[in-house]
């Protein structure tokens, strides 16, 4: 079997990164596997070779929002099929959402008939989802509009099979729901990299965030919360482990409230392993959230959940 993926994950070009051990490992499971990655920023070349069976390529845009995204993907796609001789009856297509990357799919089955998985990692029909852009309300009605089509579609949560069976009445049977999944094993018995305690204040109480610092993530909802707790609990101090377009609002937030001695932000890392085991409790405030990887993540480590 060959699988075209369309996938929005730049860190699948990352060595050793999770997603990346992802990858290779639905690569061993097939005979070939060509990713088509939406990639803005500096030119990379036009294939990447993973592995002898995996190949990426990126879509090489100047810039995030780019409408022309659309057609060079598509345009990518019908190379790799002719280059490749996939078969419409044994080969398959999988895209990463039922946004951006669903559009192209359903371009590629509708062109050569090849067979459509729309993979939904966000619970697009939330209400908070919706209202949180326009670009959002957007995508939820594409999303509306391309899952029915589909062949198969894959569920990271048992919520969002329901509301694709009762709502968009789409059948059961073309439903799969599997979580993201962790290596709980791994976690739980990984060894840190470095203390990340010796960047704390002494005898410090660490709850930890590891996240987008986006809107959906409520970020500034633990940071009212941090607030109240330092009055009682002076020892008390909040890790925020991400970036994103919210980082310098939150961090004014944070001098703005006065806390920002007790709050650490910390860019992201794919050595999350070290931050997990140096923490007390996993905090995830999430707005609206598909699956939330981190959570049984932070439980593998041996930390306690508080969780929207």
């Amino acid at each position: 079997m060959k699988l075209l993926m369309l996938s929005l994950d730049r860190a699948i070009l990352v060595a050793h990164s999770p997603q990346q051990e992802k990858v290779f490992r639905y690569g061993a499971a097939i005979h070939e596997l060509h990713i088509i990655l939406f990639y803005f920023g500096k030119r990379l070349p036009r294939r990447i070779m993973l592995t002898p069976t995996i190949f990426v390529y990126p879509t090489n845009h100047l810039f995030r929002c780019n409408p022309f995204y659309f057609w060079r993907a598509f345009r990518i796609a019908m190379r790799i099929i002719r280059l490749h001789a996939f078969n419409a009856h044994r080969d398959a297509v999988t895209t990463q959402d039922g946004f951006v990357t669903g559009i192209v799919g359903y371009m590629v089955k509708i062109a050569f008939g090849l067979p459509l998985q729309i993979q939904v990692h966000i619970d697009f029909f939330n209400p908070r989802f919706r209202k949180e852009s326009f670009l959002n309300e957007i995508y939820f009605r594409v999303a509306c509009f391309l899952l029915p089509r589909a062949d198969t579609v894959r569920a990271v949560s048992h919520c969002i099979g329901t509301y694709l069976t009762e709502t968009l009445h789409i059948v059961s049977k073309k439903i799969t729901v599997l979580p993201v999944c962790a290596d709980m094993a791994k976690m739980a018995h990984a060894i840190p990299m470095f203390n990340a305690r010796a960047n704390y204040p002494p005898h410090s109480f660490v709850i930890l965030m590891l996240c987008r610092l986006v809107w959906q993530k409520n970020v500034d909802c633990a940071l009212c919360v941090m607030s109240a707790l330092f009055t009682d609990y002076p020892n008390v101090i909040l890790v925020i482990v991400g970036s994103g377009p919210e980082e310098k609002y939150l961090k004014n937030r944070a001098r703005t409230m006065g806390i920002a001695t007790r709050v650490f932000f910390v860019s992201w890392t794919h050595n999350t392993v070290s931050y997990y085991k140096a923490a007390d409790i996993f905090l995830f405030p999430s707005r609206y959230e598909g699956w939330g990887l981190t959570v049984p993540e932070a439980m593998a480590a041996g930390l306690p959940v508080i969780a929207t």
